[in-house]
């Protein structure tokens, strides 16, 4: 019976101690484990703030490499549109501008010859206006017969403008009437001078500006002193 009381009490401090030993046991660990978990915690949050941190900076860059492949395609389309055509795509660009030039209206012109002269002047014995000896050329011609070219329903007064203009002569009118041309005027020699033009070697009755110049006319502009019975030429 003693034995067994002996026993019963060895068992029964053999759990106090093993109690005991478990309490001093989690007590020492448990401030490690809390230590360990919050270090972790720093950890993730430290990893969490790097994470942040970067992305604004992989953002950046994904905009400057969208911005590089961007500025690539551009270079590459200009360096394309600089590059010359080739064979097939010049004869193609060539057959469509042809084609472009047929449907497009073709203005028709008129081609025909002018000529301007004083040979009635030209010994200067009937010029009342001296200020004019130095402008009258000494054969009388002023422009020699010259071709022009213009637009078909223009008249011996447009003929006279593009002609004299090419070749720097001055011409003066009033509305259409020609007062002077090569600083030559009317009244210069006598009441019955001035100018007048011949088509095809007639003078016609009406102003230069109604007279519809037709492909290979021949204009002719003379000064007359009689009224035009000097210079040759029948009315219509």
């Amino acid at each position: 019976m003693n034995r067994k009381k002996g026993l019963r009490i060895f068992a029964i401090i053999l759990i106090v101690l093993a109690f005991l030993l478990e309490g001093i046991y989690h007590f020492k660990l448990e401030p490690a484990d809390r230590d360990g978990r919050t270090n972790d915690t720093v950890a993730e949050e430290q990893s969490k703030e790097k994470t942040t941190e970067e992305e604004p900076t992989s953002s950046s860059e994904k905009k400057q490499e969208k911005q590089t492949e961007s500025q690539k395609e551009k270079d590459n389309q200009q360096s394309q549109e600089k590059q010359p055509l080739s064979k097939e795509n010049a004869t193609v660009q060539t057959d469509q501008q042809a084609v472009q030039a047929e449907k497009e209206p073709q203005q028709e012109t008129v081609t025909c010859t002018i000529s301007i002269d004083c040979k009635t002047i030209a010994d200067k014995s009937k010029v009342t206006n001296g200020a004019i000896l130095d402008y009258i050329p000494s054969n009388g011609i002023l422009l020699s017969q010259t071709t022009v070219t213009v637009k078909k329903g223009s008249s011996v007064y447009d003929v006279l403008q593009k002609a004299a203009g090419n070749r720097g002569i001055p011409v003066d009118v009033d509305g259409s009437y020609i007062r002077g041309i090569g600083h030559i005027y009317e009244f210069d020699a006598g009441e019955l001078s001035g100018w007048m033009y011949q088509v095809n070697g007639v003078s016609p009755n009406y102003g230069c500006s109604s007279y519809e110049v037709k492909e290979g006319d021949a204009i002719r502009w003379c000064y007359t002193c009689d009224l035009g019975k000097d210079v040759g030429g029948s009315n219509y």
